[in-house]
């Protein structure tokens, strides 16, 4: 398991005066082409984000290596079998870094990963409806007295 199955034919020749041959063949891990591609923007409107850093964490939680977004917003990797998290490390202002989430290598088909990020919803703190109001209270007391 996390190996590929080596099917090369070789050839083996005994003899009389050879009557033991050696032969070495090196198990290969299997590894995989990762690429991520993160954007952000509000609804459909996804733009490509540029230099944002994802670490590439292990099982025993060591970061191996840390990778970064070009200007597409894309960033590529190879990887070995097995299981890792991918925690994305800082983001674009106004948006929110997103939960590492799990990696699991078992076949070396290439993969595309499509993160997208939208903006950080920011609460209607507008005074207007009470200035409004305070504005309708005076023009009431004005036209009564």
């Amino acid at each position: 398991e996390g190996y590929t199955l080596d099917d090369t034919m070789y050839e083996v020749t005994i003899s009389e005066g050879k009557p033991n041959e050696e032969l070495t063949i090196a198990n290969k891990v299997i590894k995989k082409e990762v690429t991520i591609k993160k954007t952000y923007g509000e609804d459909e409107n996804q733009i490509p984000e540029e230099s944002i850093s994802f670490e590439i964490i292990n099982q025993n939680n060591d970061i191996i290596d840390t990778v970064n977004t070009n200007e597409e917003g894309i960033t590529s990797f190879i990887i070995p079998y097995g299981t890792y998290t991918i925690k994305q490390i800082n983001t674009t202002e106004g948006y929110q870094l997103l939960d590492p989430f799990l990696l699991i290598i078992k076949n070396d088909k290439p993969e595309t990963i499509e993160l997208k990020d939208f903006k950080i919803p920011v609460p209607n703190t507008s005074t207007k409806k009470k200035n409004n109001l305070l504005e309708i209270i005076l023009l009431l007391i004005l036209i009564l007295c």
